[in-house]
């Protein structure tokens, strides 16, 4: 992500290498949004320590503002930033080199009463993430 006004951001893609070179911004150590960061960049040959790490911030809320307020470049998810996408203050530029997907899990025992609730939330899921759904747990 990037501020709207950045001089990347018209570029559908940057190169890694220009990422690099941007002061950047990343949640505190021990996130799961840092792991991720950290394990991709890792596959594409970048240590953070390549990275010009300007701020760590202990919230997501906290690192879209400060991209907003123009401090840095960030790698954050999609979900977290549709608001600001759709208000126009925040861009998104995919960076070439890097695949940043992300899989998540949800289990749930299909032997169990689900709600309308719990069963239209899981379809939800089901539609719009890429989302592994287990086997229940048998004890």
């Amino acid at each position: 992500m990037l501020p709207i006004d950045h001089p990347l951001a018209g570029k559908e893609f940057i190169l890694i290498d220009e990422r690099a070179a941007l002061p950047f911004i990343l949640r505190e150590q021990g996130s799961g949004t840092r792991k991720i960061t950290e394990d991709r960049l890792k596959e594409a040959g970048i240590n953070l320590s390549e990275l010009n790490v300007v701020m760590e911030l202990g919230s997501t809320e906290a690192v879209k503002e400060a991209v907003e307020a123009g401090f840095g470049a960030t790698i954050i998810s999609k979900w977290a930033v549709q608001k600001e996408l759709k208000l126009g203050t925040l861009v998104s530029v995919k960076v070439k080199e890097v695949s940043l997907v992300r899989k998540f899990s949800v289990i749930y025992n299909k032997n169990k009463f689900q709600t309308p609730v719990v069963k239209e939330f899981i379809s939800f899921l089901s539609s719009v993430c890429s989302v592994g759904f287990g086997t229940p747990h048998r004890n």
